[in-house]
């Protein structure tokens, strides 16, 4: 972090000043080569000078690797290694004062790949032996590697870091390997917890208690952190966004659409799990809505964090809808009829009906996806599907159905088209005529078959029920 110079002199001086309480441990980023790369170097060198730097990287190749607490509980920055039989007198052995090799050196020697893996390894349920890692040092270890560690050593827990927690910690191996970390908001992009964990006195060390918080955000001097922050925020908002829903709408008892800012930090607290910063970025999220003082219009809120899929989202809403139509042709509905069926005859249909309605026709959408098909055609925003809504995204899909009162007609129809057709050799001679690439235009094709009606009996006059595409046909019109 921006601090991370003054962070370091406080530890280094509570070791001094307690030195019988206070154990650091040397974690992958303790080395010159990675101090380099990201912004370590930088910050003392522009604060101090180069020599304090120096000092620096040579006090950490001094740093303990790991801590042994109470005989059967071991603590490392990183993860154990893949080799057999590593002890840990073994690792209390190692030629620690050095900066690790490059990875390939380290894969070839014994010694560097158990430095390298209580470094840089990482616990993985995905194998219970050991995979390659992608960080490009150390190694994912599986169940085994612990087990085989353990019996060896005598070990009944291992805590390690190393990995970003979005709750603090994370438990892997049945319970056996805890990763703690206490860094929260973590680069000051991220929204995760930091955690501790407290052994006590006479307790079990594979039981501590862990207290997890979300460390204080300052004030936004820093444009760039700013930016960042807000960034992740927005993020994790578009990624919230149904269960966000489900919580301002849980406020709005009255269901005006709206809620009060006290509600809005409420849900943003249970939802995106961040309990401090609403009050500072409110500012930067929301524009209240003018018309009704100070509230906010939640709906419109949520419809700030979307992304730009273009077409996608179009075709995929309207293979959503064609299937909704499906259904309502299947049933012999009209719209009309299956609105009023499933509202019960009121006025709309609430999100929360409608998406058990589509679970219920056998959709197979999940809770988010029915939520940005409603957000799509509910064009008031006002979180109801009204009829009219209703009507015209689905209308457009069920004029081009047929439903089943249709079917005596269309049959009796064919069965006149089929006996004109069959009893002449116009036709053929009108596509020898006409057609260019052996094919009739709709509108051609349409005009003689009227021209060769005229010369036998009417067909049946169009129902009542409306066929739009047959009514298109001008020959027909009659």
């Amino acid at each position: 972090g921006p601090q991370a110079s003054e962070v370091l002199f406080l530890l280094y001086a509570y070791k001094l000043v307690y030195p019988h309480y206070v154990f650091l441990h040397r974690g992958n980023h303790e080395e010159k080569r990675i101090n380099k790369l990201y912004t370590f170097e930088g910050q003392v060198r522009s604060v101090y000078d180069s020599r304090l730097f120096d000092h620096i990287c040579s006090s950490f190749i001094l740093l303990p690797l790991g801590t042994l607490l109470n005989r059967h509980c071991l603590i490392i920055h990183g993860g154990l290694p893949k080799d057999t039989g590593v002890t840990l007198e073994e690792i209390q052995l190692l030629n620690r004062k050095q900066d690790l090799p490059k990875p390939a050196l380290c894969k070839a020697n014994r010694e560097l790949s158990i430095f390298e893996a209580i470094l840089w390894s990482d616990p993985v349920e995905t194998t219970d032996d050991w995979l390659p890692s992608n960080r490009g040092s150390g190694i994912l270890f599986g169940k085994n590697v612990t087990r085989h560690f353990f019996e060896i050593n005598d070990l009944q827990f291992l805590v390690r870091s190393h990995q970003l927690c979005v709750s603090g910690r994370k438990y892997n191996h049945a319970k056996k390997v805890m990763t703690i970390f206490s860094a929260s908001y973590y680069c000051g992009v991220n929204t995760n917890k930091g955690a501790i964990a407290v052994f006590e006195y006479g307790e079990p060390v594979s039981n501590p208690k862990i207290h997890e918080y979300h460390a204080e955000i300052g004030g936004f001097d820093d444009a760039e952190l700013k930016l960042q922050t807000l960034n992740r925020i927005r993020a994790d908002i578009f990624k919230k966004r149904r269960k966000l829903y489900e919580y301002f709408s849980s406020y709005d008892e009255d269901r005006t659409g709206t809620i009060t800012r006290k509600e809005w930090i409420k849900a943003m607290t249970k939802a995106l799990k961040l309990p401090s910063v609403w009050s500072k970025v409110f500012p930067y999220l929301v524009v209240k809505d003018s018309d009704v003082g100070n509230t906010i219009h939640y709906l419109a809120f949520l419809d700030r964090f979307k992304l730009d899929v273009g077409d996608d989202v179009r075709k995929w809403t309207k293979g959503i809808s064609k299937k909704l139509v499906d259904v309502i042709v299947s049933n012999g509905w009209t719209l009309r009829t299956a609105f009023d069926t499933w509202s019960k005859k009121r006025k709309s249909i609430g999100y929360s009906r409608f998406g058990s309605l589509l679970n219920e026709c056998g959709f197979g959408m999940s809770k988010t996806m029915i939520y940005d098909y409603l957000r799509r055609i509910d064009k008031k925003k006002d979180g109801k599907i009204a009829y009219s809504e209703f009507s015209d995204v689905l209308k457009p899909h069920f004029n081009r159905c047929v439903t089943e009162e249709d079917y005596p007609w269309i049959h009796s129809s064919l069965q006149q088209l089929a006996s004109v057709i069959s009893n002449t050799e116009n036709l053929r001679l009108a596509f020898n005529i006409h057609a260019h690439k052996k094919s009739l235009s709709f509108k051609a094709f349409s005009k003689y078959l009227g021209e060769l009606h005229q010369q036998t009996q009417h067909l049946p006059e169009l129902p009542d029920s409306n066929m739009p595409q047959i009514e298109a046909i001008p020959a027909y019109s009659d």
